[in-house]
């Protein structure tokens, strides 16, 4: 157990709140399903499962950051060549279980006009911002390969360290 205090302050209200709080460990993966259906928990994981494929084939020529039951992401085997990242790798995407869908983040997107305009009419109908793709359902073939081509395209286009003059 730990201590935790509320503190809300209010004219009514004096001092400080305080309630022991049960402290438990379980799973990211158990710990992401909160609240859900187990058929919903089945689904993501499901989904996360066949999205993590289609990342994880682009591994080889990259570097695996994070690997869980939740969540999987890639970045470069060589340090940035901007200043603002201090010698650190370029992260390139994760695929991540959240509270409402699966996210499917590829960041070369982001900086790249040439690759988003290779986002297909049926990935853009899943796509949130610039980079980040969120998925309620597997992938059926046809959007898993349009994932695949665009993965391959992206990594290839930071998978190697910049060329210096």
């Amino acid at each position: 157990f730990f201590q935790a205090e509320d503190g809300i302050r209010d004219r009514d209200v004096t001092g400080v709140q305080t309630c022991a709080l049960p402290i438990f460990r379980q799973t990211r993966a158990k710990r992401a399903t909160i609240g859900y259906s187990t058929h919903m928990t089945e689904t993501f994981i499901d989904i996360f499962q066949a999205l993590r494929k289609v990342m994880s084939s682009q591994a080889s020529k990259l570097s695996v950051k994070t690997d869980t039951e939740t969540e999987y992401s890639l970045e470069t085997k060589f340090p940035s060549p901007y200043k603002q990242h201090k010698g650190k790798p370029l992260w390139i995407g994760m695929v991540k279980v959240g509270k409402a869908y699966v996210s499917y983040h590829l960041m070369p997107i982001y900086m790249n006009p040439t690759l988003q305009q290779q986002v297909s009419p049926a990935l853009k109908k899943r796509m949130q911002g610039k980079a980040c793709f969120n998925f309620t359902a597997v992938p059926d073939k046809e959007l898993t390969a349009d994932l695949s081509r665009l993965t391959k395209a992206a990594v290839s286009a930071w998978a190697k360290p910049p060329v210096k003059p």
